[in-house]
């Protein structure tokens, strides 16, 4: 009997849950449609977004989009993501995103006013920038490291800005590129400048140009002290001396050869830069003898053949103007001479470096002399123009 009971509530129990799921209600499943209109032009705030509903023509709805509007439509827009929720039926929600994009920003219109440094190597050039679109106030940064809006005192070259705007919509950002030309240099009127500011008297000799002082260079080229982003140490010369005031008259400082060749060990006869401004580099022997060449044909540089006496002295008939500067080893200057590096390294029976490199010297005796020396030693540097 209570098993029969049991069969009773049972089936009692599956018609009224099959009763209750006949009666469920049948959720309708709206289609909504945007149609947007982009923005005209970059920062506007001028699209629009229509809103159209499909399924729902019987039942009341409500709108609610991403902006807060409850409106079929949304106006003033500019680009973004949109989204809106359609919520009938008291619980049931459709949802529906759409992007509206604008055009690119149009550059900003960047100006330049160049003025060249005065003489070739010198670094008194400027550049005037004028921003005549955007929005103010601007930013800049150019390549030189440099964050104002001109530049001033640098030499020749060429310079890129970043220009970045105040657009509230966006910040508006422009690249541009300037120009500083070179001047011709006019060997023995003009000086040549280094990296650190240095100022060498030039002479004319034969088809050559040659520094009529020794060089006193602290910085490897590529220095620039205005460039922030640039580390010091990593561009100090290493070998390099200086014997009482030497190092700030004619006389100029002492290198060893790496430090001359800025690590570099060159060819025979390969032309070298190392700590030489761009264009110009350190003699190769060839350099010199082609120099001695010319010198004792009497006539050039002055009257005679012998060279030694056209070219020593701070008033040599050449200009050349060799001084007794001596010679740095082991922490001692000392020598009645003027002995200059050339590019050339001395090689082994196998063609390798062997820590000696050629010089060629000035001293009482009637020739130009040559030999070489340990790479350590430390001697006078004179430069020479490229061809």
């Amino acid at each position: 009997m209570k098993q029969y009971y049991c069969l009773i509530i049972f089936a009692l129990f599956l018609w009224f849950t099959q009763g209750c799921r006949e009666e469920e209600e049948i959720l309708p499943k709206p289609v909504l449609t945007l149609t947007a209109t982009n923005p005209t032009a970059y920062g506007a705030a001028d699209g629009s977004i229509l809103l159209s509903v499909e399924g729902l023509e019987e039942i009341p709805y409500l709108t609610s989009w991403n902006t807060g509007a409850t409106t079929p439509s949304i106006t003033g827009l500019k680009a973004g993501v949109y989204s809106v929720k359609v919520i009938y039926l008291e619980k049931a929600v459709a949802n529906r995103s759409i992007t509206l994009t604008e055009p690119s920003a149009d550059p900003l219109e960047l100006s330049f006013s160049v003025k060249q440094p005065a003489k070739w190597g010198y670094r008194n050039g400027s550049v005037t920038l004028t921003v005549k679109t955007g929005v103010p106030p601007f930013t800049f940064t150019w390549s030189n490291g440099q964050t104002t809006q001109n530049l001033k005192d640098i030499g020749a070259g060429i310079y890129t800005v970043t220009v970045k705007d105040s657009h509230p919509h966006s910040p508006v950002t422009t690249i541009g590129n300037v120009v500083v030309g070179q001047p011709d240099f006019v060997c023995s009127r003009d000086s040549l400048m280094d990296v650190d500011g240095f100022l060498y008297p030039t002479v004319q000799l034969g088809d050559q140009c040659w520094t009529a002082v020794n060089i006193r260079t602290i910085h490897k080229p590529g220095w620039d002290p205005k460039n922030p982003n640039l580390i010091e140490k990593d561009y100090r010369i290493e070998g390099r001396f200086c014997q009482g005031n030497y190092c700030s008259n004619e006389y100029g400082a002492h290198y060893t050869w790496p430090g001359v060749v800025n690590g570099q060990i060159p060819e025979t006869g390969q032309k070298v830069q190392g700590i030489a401004p761009d264009g110009w580099r350190i003699p190769t022997l060839e350099d010199w003898t082609k120099l001695n060449d010319w010198l004792k044909i009497d006539g050039n540089g002055g009257p005679g053949t012998n060279v030694p006496n056209k070219i020593r002295g701070s008033s040599s008939s050449s200009g050349f103007n060799v001084l007794y500067a001596g010679n740095w080893g082991y922490g001692v200057f000392s020598g009645e001479l003027g002995a200059f590096w050339t590019s050339a390294p001395l090689l082994d029976a196998d063609g390798n470096p062997a820590g000696r490199a050629y010089y060629r010297l000035v001293n009482n005796l009637p020739l130009l002399g040559q030999g070489h020396d340990i790479i350590e030693k430390g001697l006078s540097v004179r430069l020479i123009k490229n061809d």
